[in-house]
């Protein structure tokens, strides 16, 4: 194979939302960035998983967002590509924002801002190896016919697996495969009446409709798709899945996908709109809840989520209740009165050094992460990532040396909401 060589400031690892925002932002400021993606597009799970809707936007029909986030969404509802979407709080009065969307238009804006700040997207390409010096790190990496060997000073990790720190050699933890988050499969119907279906309700029935057995678990989401007669359904249910074992991933592709086609005709008949509704799309990609996570300078906690603790080093919002799906397919459910925030601590690894984590392989425990693992707040992770590795290159520091104060500061002056 051959090998072509790369030097650059910032490499980042995977890109989904949380890294293209770290590719954004680190580039935005100067820096020469690569960006690595195991698949041919942007976006990650907000694309491949064909997710449809961001929960956890803001609260009370106040947007949470701000800074490069901010931007990137509004330029999407601007197009009329995405709108915001309030579903109604269960334990307290008022809403969560969601923000509907539309798949492709989310995938091209990324792509574009990505390009467009000056960085390169290396598609179907992983790391194999990463060695790690005193300057900075040397990672090798192949694509379908080719090797990549890439110098750099800083690097991102926002494979939401905790990849690159694993291979790295830095502590990482993951709960036991009987303990892990449920997996699902989203799936596209055409053809419905989305005027019928604005008047469902399906957080008042899912509940119900699971102890009656109509539904696989405790969860039913319906997202109409801008600009189209479709939506997506989030309804399938699969327990005990290792999303790291290739065998595992596959057969719960082939089972959910049998649920799919099981559970479409119960639901035309149950909901309203959906009644002429046709299957358009399943997506490729297994929508996985869990991650590796890194043992870092801090450790979010459910507690810190609970009592909505500020932290000097803050540099994230976030606002989705505390959402543990249960094996058994119940969910507890705990939310807060206004947005927490997420400190810089937790995407440093312990042992410090050139690589930053990012995204929901943050240091958290179990219940700070059924919370904060929700796209737009890994937007948030992953913009403050981007500027962290800025500050890194441009002043010689490893990531544990940088000041979290000063680094809030900067997100507050982009227009963060700190």
């Amino acid at each position: 194979m051959n090998t072509v060589m790369y030097n650059v400031d910032v490499l980042v690892v995977g890109g989904g939302v949380t890294g293209a925002m770290a590719a954004i932002c680190a580039a935005r400021s100067g820096q020469r960035v690569i960006l690595i993606e195991k698949e041919s597009y942007i976006g990650g799970m907000a694309v491949g998983s064909m997710m449809g809707q961001l929960v956890g936007c803001g609260l009370d029909g106040t947007p949470m967002f701000g800074g490069t986030s901010e931007e990137i969404v509004n330029k999407l509802i601007a197009s009329g590509d995405a709108e915001y979407y309030p579903m109604r709080a269960r334990t307290r009065p008022g809403n969560i924002l969601l923000l509907r969307y539309s798949i492709e238009s989310l995938q091209y804006q990324l792509e574009s801002d990505v390009t467009d700040a000056g960085a390169t997207i290396l598609y179907k390409t992983i790391v194999s190896s990463i060695r790690e010096d005193a300057e900075g790190c040397t990672v090798v990496a192949r694509g379908l016919y080719d090797m990549m060997e890439i110098r750099c000073s800083a690097v991102i990790d926002a494979t939401g697996n905790a990849a690159v720190a694993h291979l790295l050699g830095h502590d990482t933890e993951i709960s036991p495969t009987d303990k892990r988050f449920p997996v699902s499969l989203i799936f596209k119907l055409g053809n419905v009446d989305l005027e019928k279906l604005k008047g469902f309700d399906w957080v008042a029935v899912r509940k119900e409709w699971f102890e009656k057995g109509i539904l696989p678990a405790e969860r039913l989401a319906l997202a109409p798709c801008p600009n189209t007669n479709e939506a997506i359904v989030n309804a399938t249910h699969a327990v005990s899945v290792n999303h790291e074992s290739t065998e595992d991933v596959s057969k719960a592709l082939t089972a959910l996908r049998r649920q799919v086609i099981e559970l479409i005709p119960v639901l035309k008949a149950k909901i309203p709109g959906l009644e002429n509704a046709f299957l358009s799309a399943i997506a490729p990609v297994l929508g996985v809840r869990d991650a590796r996570r890194i043992v870092g300078k801090y450790r979010l906690t459910g507690d810190d989520v609970r009592t909505m603790r500020d932290f000097d080093d803050a540099v994230a919002p976030s606002c989705w209740p505390m959402d543990v799906d249960l094996p058994d397919g119940s969910n507890i459910w705990e939310e807060t009165d206004r947005p927490y925030r997420i400190p810089y601590r937790v995407m440093v690894p312990e042992r410090g050094g050139r690589l930053l984590v990012t995204g929901r392989s943050i240091d958290a425990d179990a219940l700070a992460f059924s919370a904060v693992r929700v796209i737009p707040t890994c937007m948030g992770l992953g913009e403050a990532a981007g500027e962290a590795a800025a500050i890194s290159v441009s002043s010689g520091l490893p990531f544990e040396k940088i000041d979290g104060k000063h680094l809030r500061n900067i997100l507050v002056q982009k227009g963060v909401k700190l």
